[in-house]
Formats: C-alpha cells, structure tokens, sequence
C-alpha cells in the first residue's frame, strides 16, 4: 500500500496541480546549499490535495497562535532518499500546514511539521516541530506499518478542527516510531511524553555513537575504561527509557 491510498482523502478535494521549482524559488527563502538540493536532488512535486472547510466539512482552526484554514497534501518524488530531511524543511516552509508524502526508490515516508503564528509577524509562520516516518517499503511493509496505514484513513481521524485532524496524523507518525521500540502500536498512546522519550532515546543514542567512534581510535588504556563506563551508563539510562515507553497508557 501506498500513503496516498492509506490517508483515502475524498475527491472532493483533489485539486492535482504540478508545483514548479520556479515557484519555491521565488517565494521561498533558501539558502545555497537547499537551492542546489531542490535543483538537483528533486524530480517533481505535486499538490494533490487541499483539505479544507468547503472541500471535506473540517471547521478551520483560528486563534491567537494558530491558523489551520486548509491542509495541503503535497506528493513529492525525490532521485534518492539520502536528501529527504533537507528538502522536507524547504517544502515545508510554505505559511500553511502541509501533509508531505516524499516517494523515492520504491520506498515512502510522510513528513509533517506543525506550525503556529510568528509572533512578530503574523502573516508569517513558526514551524514547531518537524517529525516523520522512516522511509517505508512500499512492497514489503511491517506489521506496524501496515497497522499506521490503517490508522491514517481520513475518514477515521477526527474531523473536529483542521488543528485537530492534522495533531491526529502527527500523533499517528509518533506512535510508529514508538512502535518499533515498544514492540506495540497503538493509536490512544500519550503523544506528547512518548515523543519526549523518543526524543531521549535518540539523543542518547547519538552520544553512544559518538563515544564508541571515539572508542574505536582511542589508544590509551585508560581513556578507553572511562569511555566504555560512560557507553555503559549510557546503554542502562536508555533500557529506562524502554521500559518507560513500554509502561505508558
């Protein structure tokens, strides 16, 4: 299955209109190196999907630090998958919520980045967070990930708000990736602190790989004790993250 059949967005908001690379350059603010990325590295971009209050009966969100008055869905196809993070950060700063599918090499991921109301300027937006599936094999998917298709069908997440509905699918994201820690997936999960601990997790994680390449040149005997002490701190501080994740509701 692919992201685009799981999410089953209704036709009443397709709206299926190529993006030129001209467009983003023009509007959006890159620097050189994203500049090159987006020439080279993407082979085309679509908006598939608009979903909004007069397309699929959502209520739009608007408030003092957030405006959701339509989500677009953007369908992406990238040459290889090593560039994904870089270009996902250029497509989504468009001053709108974006559902991102980025298709590449047979595998798919679904990148999303909430954003609220720049204070200084409220034409402009704040992105508050990014996060995103790993890339997914479209042929082969897990058990889990064929649970999190299940999970994002839009007719089963919540049409209270456009807010809402797009705090749904990020919840959905977050529960995979705890999926693949806890051994479980599920959609009632406490989003918010199991995303701290997967936050943790992936910090200590990086320090672990930092210590063990260091461990790996070091040629003092001491220097390394201290550092497979600390490694081993390390391993013990994130097994109680683990269990941590295991035990939330």
């Amino acid at each position: 299955m692919n992201l685009i059949d799981a999410l089953a967005i209704p036709h009443s908001a397709l709206v299926d209109q190529r993006i030129t690379k001209k467009l983003y350059y023009e509007n959006i603010s890159m620097n050189i190196s994203q500049k090159k990325l987006f020439k080279e590295e993407l082979e085309s971009l679509q908006f598939l999907y608009n979903i909004a209050p007069s397309t699929m009966n959502i209520p739009q969100f608007i408030n003092e630090e957030y405006h959701y008055d339509n989500i677009a869905v953007i369908v992406s196809t990238l040459k290889s998958r090593k560039y994904a993070a870089a270009l996902a950060e250029v497509i989504h700063k468009v001053p709108y919520p974006v559902v991102l599918i980025m298709n590449s090499e047979g595998h798919t991921l679904l990148s999303l980045s909430p954003k609220r109301i720049n204070r200084a300027d409220n034409t402009k937006r704040t992105v508050e967070s990014s996060i995103s599936t790993d890339w997914i094999d479209t042929q082969n998917s897990s058990e889990f990930e064929t649970l999190f298709f299940e999970s994002i069908d839009s007719a089963e997440l919540p049409f209270e708000n456009l807010y809402r509905f797009y705090q749904a699918l990020c919840e959905r994201v977050t529960a995979l990736q705890a999926s693949r820690l806890s051994g479980a997936f599920s959609n009632s999960i406490d989003s918010d602190a199991t995303q701290r601990i997967l936050d943790e997790i992936r910090l200590l994680d990086n320090r672990m790989l930092e210590l063990r390449n260091r461990l790996k040149k070091s040629e003092q005997f001491n220097e390394k004790i201290e550092l497979n002490i600390e490694i081993k701190k390390l391993e013990e501080s994130r097994e109680n993250q683990l269990k941590i994740l295991g035990n939330l509701p």
